[in-house]
């Protein structure tokens, strides 16, 4: 156990089952980076124990290092002295943002991060209720380049109807490009994607959806550059731009 994920390697073992049952091949371990005694070389040696296990049960899966980062004021320069662990050691960091507050410093380190390299992937933004209330915060965060990640369990309507409805205009709007697990359990959101694939094909079409859990998280552990297209301007008249 390193943080709030499986409890213990038989329930890491059963995420690992789940996982491959439900067609997933490769997935990124991403504990958070403070607040849990973790960090890049507790990740590593872990995944290279829990791989060796899964070997040898013989299940048919991958599991890549990461972190969940939390940004802050210090964060380019670990970034720089490679004290942060990127996805799969990519230039891709995995960054996510207080729920309940807009950090004044968010734009600054982004760029700092973006400067030395990085390209930030912002973890599930459709449960920070201050960019619910202004959406085009995240859509400028966006044409500057950072990456958005959604979870499954907010498409499933875990979250709450909000959450859901939220994570929808992001798809449809090309404000998400990766669809997540986030798993932390085997009961409690487990890690399977076809769910909520299923749902976002409804929303936005099967081959967009089907990308954001097969070709452009390929890219992302495969360290390869990945463009995204432009967030689509929404109408004045939608709700979460109404008076923003």
């Amino acid at each position: 156990m390193i943080d709030d994920g499986a409890q213990s390697p038989r329930e890491a073992l059963e995420m690992a089952q789940l996982a491959w049952k439900d067609g997933i091949t490769q997935i990124v371990a991403s504990p958070h980076d403070t607040g849990w005694g973790g960090g890049w070389q507790s990740t590593t040696e872990a995944v290279q124990t829990l791989q060796e296990e899964i070997d040898h049960h013989k299940i048919a899966l991958q599991v890549l290092p990461g972190l969940e980062i939390r940004i802050d004021l210090d964060t380019p320069q670990k970034a720089r002295e490679g004290h942060l662990l990127a996805l799969n050691g990519s230039r891709y960091l995995l960054i996510e943002l207080p729920f309940t507050h807009y950090p004044p410093y968010t734009d600054h380190v982004i760029l700092e991060l973006q400067v030395a390299g990085f390209v930030p992937i912002l973890a599930h933004p459709e449960r920070y209720s201050y960019l619910k209330a202004r959406p085009m915060r995240l859509s400028a965060l966006v044409e500057r380049g950072v990456l958005v990640q959604v979870t499954t369990s907010s498409i499933l309507g875990e979250f709450g109807a909000s959450v859901r409805d939220f994570s929808r205009f992001l798809l449809e709007h090309k404000l998400a490009h990766v669809i997540a697990s986030d798993a932390h359990g085997a009961t409690v959101r487990p890690p399977i994607l076809s769910q909520a694939v299923e749902i976002a094909s409804r929303w936005i079409g099967e081959q967009q959806a089907t990308a954001m859990v097969t070709s452009v998280p390929e890219a992302i552990v495969n360290d390869q550059p990945w463009q995204p297209e432009s967030p689509v301007e929404p109408k004045p008249e939608h709700r979460w731009f109404r008076t923003r």
